[in-house]
């Protein structure tokens, strides 16, 4: 979360970013002191939005998910590019599926990691800048 949150506050570009409990610990997220004042000019936290209007809504360019399947129908049925970073279990699958069989994203899969096998900050940023700067879905 930490080398997410560098980026996004790194980039400019803006960003709504859906933030909750932290599914694995039952714990809230935190964000590093400062970071929403930071970002206040370019990026939205919210605790909850409706996705489908989220994710239908003209402004939307890409989506960083989980690869739950739910959201994975409901993104892929309107079209919008996914950065795919799964989790557990089944979304590793999906993710698979939307990146190397449908061509509709791309994923930080086999990316370079650090000793604790985190995703390093470098790699995050190049999948998100590959899709902030207009990757084509059939480029994916």
């Amino acid at each position: 979360m930490e080398e997410l949150v560098m980026r996004l506050e790194k980039s400019l570009y803006p960003f709504l970013w859906l933030l909750h409990i932290d599914i694995a610990g039952d714990m809230p997220t935190t964000l590093p002191e400062g970071f929403k004042e930071r970002t206040k000019d370019h990026g939205v936290i919210v605790k909850w939005v409706p996705q489908v209007k989220f994710l239908s809504h003209p402004s939307i360019g890409w989506f960083l998910g989980h690869c739950g399947w739910n959201s994975h129908l409901e993104r892929m049925s309107l079209g919008v590019p996914m950065l795919g970073w799964p989790y557990y279990a089944g979304q590793f699958l999906d993710c698979r599926f939307y990146k190397d069989v449908w061509n509709i994203g791309i994923d930080l899969e086999g990316m370079d990691v650090d000793e604790n096998l985190v995703i390093k900050r470098e790699e995050i940023e190049k999948g998100v800048m590959r899709l902030m700067e207009g990757a084509q879905v059939e480029e994916l």
